[in-house]
């Protein structure tokens, strides 16, 4: 409502903004009598009626519409500029947001998900899960939220069964292995849930939710025989968390055993991504380790090693396998528009427009779906940026959506 009286008058604002939150705010207010005035003004004026604004508001006023109503849902269509007010007025009317608010602006409406407590639970944890991973709320807010999931006795005495009845509601499983995880009492049975979390947190591109949420847990464990069949899975939990130390301890003492094999490589070749201090030491362990890391049934893992080395200056002495199937990219390339102006603000030097366009181009998409040209000149750009500690986390974060870490 503050924000509201310091808005310019000379703002252009469409879809009656102004007047919606003026009606919002006299309902908080609890000025109905002219907050259903304004209302009806508003109403003679809309060329279209705004059926989501219309409805919250006859959950903020009416409380007979309440008690006669269904169950809420927004309409189909919800309007991206009008996003944040419903969410405010659903929050205090206590009613749920949906899915779209996150496919809208997933970085903005995270937290009013999570703090809408009305939303479904799984929503809320997806909106949990990107807010961590955006530093957003810490690894504790995350692990109370995961808490929160109610399950009676009879479902943790026979976790298989849950889980398939669960019908692979991703969030909610995860908070049941969380869970689960946590109220076993013998530690070879805590270490079985907490591997079985761990590979379907994997399955799912949630393993770096499911190392941070059981870290303590995994820092429990001491280096024993009876665990060493998974102490590359333990020394991989470990340098997710940045704990290299124990990360090597657990490694040498798998290898120091049982020898190496493609398993303690595989943790190795981890650790010497995470740990490398620069991108020279980043490609050489590439270069060395180029035939482990791809994966020879998919193309595009090895053209991304590839478009890496080009735009590295990295000599190589391997050509990519002609394959005519492949002739053709469904892969997603941003307007000219935009992508004139990522290569003016390399070739400017221009800093802050630099950082501005390649987010408008990726607009939510993974690194996989966009076309390796447009990743190219993406990668390059960064490199001119010359923070090497940058590069480095887009490196890594490229290589996980790939899944070839």
């Amino acid at each position: 409502c503050s924000f509201k009286d310091q808005l310019s008058q000379n703002i252009n604002l469409t879809y009656n903004f102004i007047d919606k939150i003026e009606i919002f705010c006299l309902v908080l207010q609890n000025k109905l009598s002219e907050a259903q005035l304004l209302n009806s003004i508003m109403q003679e004026t809309e060329i279209k009626k705004d059926e989501n604004f219309q409805t919250l508001f006859l959950y903020l006023y009416d409380q007979d519409y309440i008690n006669n109503s269904d169950t809420f849902s927004f309409s189909e269509k919800i309007n991206s500029d009008l996003i944040f007010l419903y969410s405010a007025m659903a929050r205090i009317a206590e009613l749920p947001l949906n899915q779209k608010f996150l496919d809208v602006d997933s970085t903005n409406m995270a937290i009013p998900i999570i703090l809408n407590k009305s939303s479904p639970k799984e929503l809320r944890i997806k909106a949990a899960n990107q807010s961590f991973i955006n530093k957003t709320i810490s690894i504790d807010s995350l692990a109370a939220l995961y808490q929160s999931v109610d399950f009676d006795s009879s479902q943790f005495d026979n976790p298989k069964q849950t889980i398939e009845e669960l019908s692979n509601n991703v969030e909610i499983i995860m908070s049941f292995y969380f869970q689960l995880i946590n109220i076993q009492i013998f530690p070879s049975e805590r270490l079985e849930a907490l591997i079985s979390f761990w590979n379907f947190a994997k399955t799912n591109n949630l393993e770096e939710i499911a190392y941070s949420l059981t870290y303590k847990i995994t820092d429990s464990i001491e280096i024993t025989s009876d665990y060493l069949l998974e102490s590359p899975q333990i020394s991989t939990s470990y340098i997710y968390n940045g704990d290299y130390e124990k990360a090597v301890a657990w490694i040498d003492f798998y290898e120091n055993a049982n020898g190496i094999d493609d398993q303690s490589t595989f943790v190795k070749i981890l650790l010497d991504l995470y740990t490398s201090e620069n991108l020279d030491k980043i490609l050489n362990t590439i270069s060395e380790n180029f035939d482990k890391l791809i994966d020879k049934d998919n193309y595009r893992n090895e053209e991304l090693i590839y478009v890496l080395f080009e735009i590295l200056d990295k000599k190589q002495d391997k050509n990519l396998k002609q394959n005519f199937n492949n002739v053709y990219d469904d892969r997603q390339m941003p307007s000219l528009f935009i992508n004139e102006n990522i290569i003016n603000s390399i070739e400017n030097k221009n800093d802050n427009d630099f950082l501005i366009y390649p987010i408008i181009s990726l607009n939510n998409k993974n690194w996989n779906d966009i076309h390796p040209n447009h990743l190219k000149i993406i990668l390059y750009g960064y490199l001119e940026y010359e923070k090497n500690d940058l590069i480095k986390k887009i490196i890594l974060e490229i290589f996980k959506n790939y899944k070839i870490l």
